[in-house]
């Protein structure tokens, strides 16, 4: 086994199979008995390999068994990864053999996108006897990029004229969340949740179209959108919390300056898959306390 280093931020393998327990082709899935790989012969085995990760990131790890012997009719076949800060396990995925499948058939063990912290972690096989163990990986990549910004958008002394952020005057946030350019968000797995800013209370007016709600998406090319429905709307993808986010069944209520000052947080549902690459921004306006 070897480790790889972690000082490219773009998805790169940290955990690879050598010659000595691989095939040539590490790409290629495997077929048999013609290429090198891990047989377990006796007893059972583990193979164990540690590695850093310098940065908040995703992790995707799997690994190839098969079963040499008749019956096949065999389980406990998997792969792991362990944090080793707090011994928890990361993820973990198996595979097992029904008697009735032939000799030499290879199926994968595999986690997808996992999400881990900068750390310390060990990737684990488990390979029962009579099994075998091919092209092992690890791969890491980078996470989502999220960035919040506000710019004044109308006071009560300038009015759009170069406004100020002044009591009384309204706020626009923005909200970037930008997909390396390695991998799909999948679909419907975006979840926004935003806390109302000390001093402020959002305001629960349409912020551009008549209908469109307290809160717009610009999906860019990413490929989501966002459903409003009305803010009594339990449905759709706008949600209020009057509590701090503990729970979110709020109907907010407008005021005479648009806003409401019991809105503790809000919370965004886009639909949709963000493609790699793209950048989406949410918007929201909120009124100066």
């Amino acid at each position: 086994m070897s480790n790889q280093g972690n000082s490219d931020p773009k998805p790169y393998n940290i955990v690879v199979a050598n010659k000595a327990l691989c095939c040539n082709n590490a790409t290629q899935t495997p077929e048999g008995g013609d290429r090198q790989y891990i047989d377990v012969s006796g007893t059972s085995g583990q193979l164990n390999q540690d590695f850093k990760i310098a940065a908040a990131g995703v992790i995707s790890f799997s690994g190839w068994f098969s079963v040499r012997d008749f019956p096949q009719n065999l389980s406990g076949m998997f792969v792991q990864v362990r944090n080793l800060s707090n011994g928890k396990i990361v993820a973990t995925s198996s595979v097992s053999f029904s008697s009735s499948e032939p000799i030499g058939l290879w199926k994968m063990a595999r986690a997808d996108y996992v999400p881990v912290a900068a750390g310390s972690y060990r990737f684990e096989a488990f390979i029962p006897n009579p099994a075998n163990l091919d092209l092992v990986s690890v791969t890491y990549s980078p996470s989502l990029s999220v960035q919040k910004s506000s710019a004044a958008h109308w006071d009560p002394v300038s009015n759009y004229k170069n406004p100020k952020m002044i009591p009384g005057g309204i706020i626009t946030y923005s909200i970037n969340i930008e997909i390396p350019p390695d991998y799909d968000l999948t679909s419907n797995s975006l979840l926004i949740t935003d806390p109302t800013p000390p001093n402020l209370a959002m305001i629960v007016t349409d912020f551009q179209d008549p209908g469109s709600g307290p809160v717009q998406l610009d999906a860019g090319k990413g490929g989501v959108f966002l459903t409003y429905s009305g803010l009594d709307s339990a449905t759709d993808g706008v949600e209020f919390s009057n509590n701090g986010g503990l729970d979110w069944s709020y109907q907010p209520v407008i005021g005479p300056d648009g806003s409401d000052p019991k809105i503790t947080a809000v919370r965004v549902r886009p639909q949709g898959t963000m493609a790699a690459g793209t950048i989406a921004t949410v918007k929201m306006r909120y009124v100066i306390r």
